[in-house]
């Protein structure tokens, strides 16, 4: 993130990802790398912007009425980044490890993929 100073979540709370807001005016999606397509999709949605960060469906079988998305998300975090800069907006990609640990229970890491933007202005 640019100015390091976070303030407070996004008002609105995401099923699959979490907005952040710093002081600077920047704000950042993050969520673990397994839910960062569904969460740029809330995202995208949330902001009313139109774009897809999910790889196109792909048929499945020949009955012609299945299909599947190859998940991946570092794909999916590079197409947010690129629909936001489309719309003037400078972006960073970062990646955070939380440590979560709990009285008489195993330490557990996990892992959570962000991408901050601001505007380039």
């Amino acid at each position: 993130m640019w100015c390091g100073q976070i303030t407070r979540d996004w008002a609105v709370r995401m099923f699959q990802g979490q907005v952040c807001v710093c002081l600077c005016g920047a704000m950042g999606l993050f969520a673990p790398p397994q839910d960062f397509d569904e969460a740029a999709k809330e995202l995208l949605q949330g902001l009313h912007i139109d774009g897809d960060v999910a790889k196109p469906a792909t048929p499945v079988g020949d009955s012609g009425m299945v299909s599947a998305r190859a998940y991946d998300g570092a794909w999916s975090r590079q197409q947010l980044a690129g629909i936001l800069a489309a719309r003037g907006l400078e972006t960073l990609a970062e990646d955070a490890e939380l440590m979560i640990s709990r009285p008489g229970m195993e330490e557990l890491r996990v892992t959570s993929w962000g991408l901050w933007w601001r505007s380039s202005s």
